[in-house]
């Protein structure tokens, strides 16, 4: 029985099946195939085959690293076994192996042969800056060259094709590579005052450890190479070591742009139990800010009850239109944040600042905050926020006609205002007035926030 398969890179063949024989202590990698082709396609993939075998009624394949004319003690009878040489096949093919053996290898590598009894099976040596079974890949940072897993000094190309030298490590346990983008000592610190979105190459030909940056292009080549980032201390005298160390992924935080993407994430609360929020990171400032509670205006009858009160709705499942975290978890959030705000439409608009509300926690605490009569007179100490807007009316650092009781949620009532913020236009009815950012038994369409049944209204809590 004999076949011929033709490869890219070289033509070869199986030789003469011999039954009932086997290379016995050669086997280096055991498989479940189908037929003896199929095991003669895994041997052509790995450098080190010569031979191969099948047992087991030809359903167990063994792949051998030496053949019986190199081990020929080790070649002996087993019953149910069938062994393959693997050989060079002579056609009028072979006068062109040696321009095919040029053609090999991509981008000025060089073809060698890698076994001397058969001189048809070859690999390739790249030049700096390739690598790839054929060098067909171009280096951009040392991800490509995480087979080597020896850490030192490599050559990578830039976005521009220029061929420059970059430091990178291995990670010891996992297949992560890492490339040095930038190094210094302490007492150099005033010579890194920029961010990495400015451009600040120093002695970038150079990896060094004590004063060393690449330029911004460079890195800005690395960082689209890569999917995360991370910061050492010391590691030119210990390596990588995890204390005093951060880490990060490039899709949520940028180093380059300092961009943060708005999503779902993990956090902890008070009693170290882990669970999903939203987050929406302020595009103009450092400010994050955590959601705790969201609904359409047609559910507002099951978010009747004030902040201070215990009311968890589908709190492990940040949605938009029926979501409240519990009090607890709440607390949690507003004990690490030093704001809190209130949106409209955020699900389908974003941060919109008309028919918004934004204040401090240590003036108005929302998780704690008791005022009722909607005719009360505003002080600068209880009732002062930092933002709000109602239908384009709006005001900083004002105070408002804000209530919350036990059952009556934090809202405005616009219509009683006794505060600086006294918006036209506002509503009556049936002795209530108008009803903005909750509670909605007197709603106004023009407000964002109950303009239709599905409009949404967000609590959130932040903090630079």
């Amino acid at each position: 029985m004999g076949f011929i398969l033709v490869h890219s890179e070289y033509m070869t063949g199986i030789g003469r099946a011999l039954k009932d024989q086997v290379l016995f202590g050669h086997a280096f990698r055991n498989l479940t195939i189908i037929n003896a082709v199929e095991c003669f396609m895994f041997c052509q993939q790995e450098r080190i085959c010569k031979a191969f075998q099948m047992c087991r009624k030809n359903k167990d394949c063994q792949l051998l690293s030496s053949n019986q004319f190199q081990s020929p003690s080790a070649f002996v009878t087993m019953i149910g076994c069938t062994y393959y040489d693997t050989q060079s096949v002579n056609t009028q093919m072979s006068s062109r192996k040696s321009s095919c053996a040029m053609e090999y290898c991509q981008n000025g590598g060089t073809a060698i042969t890698i076994s001397e009894w058969d001189k048809s099976r070859q690999r390739c040596i790249c030049v700096p800056g390739y690598t790839g079974r054929y060098c067909q890949h171009v280096v951009k940072s040392c991800r490509r060259y995480s087979n080597s897993r020896t850490s030192g000094q490599y050559k990578v190309f830039d976005d521009n094709m220029n061929l420059f030298d970059v430091f990178c490590d291995f990670d010891s346990n996992s297949t992560t590579a890492w490339t040095l983008v930038q190094s210094y000592q302490l007492q150099n610190y005033h010579k890194f005052m920029k961010s990495f979105n400015l451009d600040n190459p120093i002695n970038e030909n150079t990896p060094r450890w004590d004063f060393y940056s690449l330029s911004k292009s460079r890195m800005e080549s690395i960082r689209n190479d890569s999917s995360k980032w991370r910061i050492t201390c010391e590691y030119d005298t210990e390596g990588v070591v995890y204390t005093d160390y951060m880490e990060g992924w490039n899709d949520i935080i940028d180093i380059m742009t300092n961009s943060r993407t708005s999503g779902q994430y993990k956090v902890f609360d008070d009693n170290m139990n882990l669970f999903d929020v939203f987050c929406d990171f302020d595009s103009n400032s450092t400010t994050a800010w955590t959601l705790v509670q969201s609904y359409q205006l047609q559910n507002y009858h099951k978010f009747m009850k004030s902040f201070n009160l215990d009311n968890p709705i589908n709190e492990n499942t940040p949605r938009w239109d029926f979501y409240s975290l519990s009090k607890s978890r709440m607390e949690s959030i507003r004990n690490d944040s030093s704001k809190w705000r209130i949106t409209c439409e955020y699900d389908t608009e974003g941060v919109v600042y008309t028919d918004y509300m934004e204040g401090w926690n240590d003036i108005i605490d929302i998780m704690t905050y008791e005022q009722f009569s909607p005719s009360f007179v505003c002080s600068l100490d209880k009732h002062k926020i930092d933002y709000v807007d109602v239908r384009g009316q709006n005001c900083r650092n004002c105070t408002v006609p804000i209530i919350q009781a036990p059952y009556n949620p934090l809202h405005l009532d616009t219509y009683f205002s006794m505060c600086d913020f006294k918006p036209t236009k506002s509503l009556y009815c049936d002795s209530a007035g108008e009803d903005n950012f909750g509670r909605y038994l007197c709603t106004n369409p023009n407000h964002r926030c109950s303009s239709f049944p599905t409009a949404t209204t967000q609590t959130w809590f932040g903090s630079p």
